[in-house]
């Protein structure tokens, strides 16, 4: 079997310093467009989710402007390279994505609400829509950047110099650690953050589309926060009409983390990865 993605290899110096270059350039980008953004819009210098959007919107500048000048200056590549060409808008790879994001974590939830681990509780009734939208303005953005930083440039020069194993490997445990800092993270939910990662490794892997793994991202936490009103990461989005709380163990459950960090999305996505890896792999064979 080879390698799949043959690209010219690089020295371990070459692949460690274009790692470093672009996090140097992803911060800097981030940072200057965050500036940008508080000085247009001044409530998006604060805590709240206009906070939390403009953070998303600067991260997702910051990676875009990283990926633009190593991929331009170091590498004389385009966006083809790392899964943002025109042929990876393919409606069935953004479809697959959505339908893979979405459709697990609501699967494992749903189990959960039908075996009354998780219960549906009222809460006080607003605007759902407006909600729901504003959830979107916020995950959009978020689950994009993340895709462009963890599953983008640094994937792609991991994936030349190590292969796509030790690339989704290496990525999906630094997924992880970005995590540590959220609300109720603990060993087993950052862990579940590792095994995610693998699962929109895989996304990308089959489909070769980065906007699908941003497709898969996004709808894995709109369903949580826009459709179940759970949290997302252990943080709390506007929950309107309804909310879904714990009733069964955290370990299964996820508890404050929210379903995503319990056993029964774990086990969800894992079936996914064994399906998503054993496709890629027939791939390679053929």
């Amino acid at each position: 079997m080879t390698e799949e993605f043959s690209p010219p290899q690089l020295s371990n110096w070459a692949a460690l310093w274009r790692i470093i270059a672009f996090a140097a350039l992803w911060i800097a980008g981030s940072s200057l467009a965050l500036a940008g953004i508080a000085a247009v819009w001044p409530s998006g210098a604060g805590i709240g989710i206009e906070g939390q959007i403009a953070d998303a919107l600067s991260e997702l500048v910051g990676a875009l402007l990283a990926s633009a000048v190593l991929l331009r200056f170091a590498d004389r590549s385009g966006w083809t390279a790392i899964g943002l060409g025109k042929e990876a808008l393919s409606p069935m790879a953004l479809s697959l994505g959505a339908a893979l994001g979405g459709g697990t974590i609501a699967l494992a939830s749903l189990v959960l609400l039908g075996t009354h681990q998780m219960l549906l509780r009222a809460s006080p009734a607003t605007g759902w829509l407006d909600a729901a939208g504003l959830t979107a303005v916020l995950l959009l953005p978020a689950a994009f950047a993340e895709e462009l930083v963890m599953r983008g440039y640094v994937f792609w020069i991991a994936r030349r110099k190590w292969g796509w194993k030790w690339a989704a490997i290496g990525t999906s445990i630094f997924f992880g650690l970005l995590h540590i800092f959220n609300p109720g993270a603990n060993a087993q939910s950052l862990s579940m953050v590792i095994i995610a990662g693998l699962f929109l490794a895989g996304v990308f892997l089959l489909t070769r589309s980065l906007y699908a793994a941003g497709v898969c991202h996004f709808a894995w936490n709109w369903v949580m926060a826009g459709g179940l009103h759970t949290p997302v990461s252990g943080q709390s989005l506007p929950a309107p009409n309804y909310t879904i709380t714990d009733n069964g163990p955290d370990w299964l459950t996820g508890g404050r983390w929210g379903p995503e960090g319990g056993a029964a999305a774990g086990a969800a996505m894992i079936i996914i990865i064994w399906y998503l890896y054993t496709r890629h792999l027939r791939r390679m064979e053929s």
